[in-house]
């Protein structure tokens, strides 16, 4: 094989590059925090789901889960929720 010619690119090459795409931006994608969350029991699932995939996609914001904790506390305000916090 002709070593300045390049060999054709793999069905496996052109995967992994459609998976890990350069990085093109400097920063990343901040994901909206959760809505204040007041009790209401209605809402109880919405809010968790909403904190943990804020966690998920922001895990180098947390040192450990006590700084977790604490974050998803200040998002409690109002009614039950606030003197559960409190």
């Amino acid at each position: 094989m002709n070593p300045s010619v390049e060999a054709p690119p793999t069905v496996a090459n052109a995967v992994v590059a459609l998976l890990n795409p350069p990085n093109t931006t400097t920063h990343q994608l901040k994901p909206a925090t959760p809505s204040e969350f007041t009790g209401d029991c209605m809402k109880g699932h919405a809010f968790l789901n909403s904190c943990d995939l804020y966690i998920g996609l922001a895990p180098t914001q947390f040192t450990n889960d006590q700084a977790k904790i604490y974050w998803v506390l200040s998002f409690m305000k109002g009614d039950h929720a606030a003197h559960f916090a409190d």
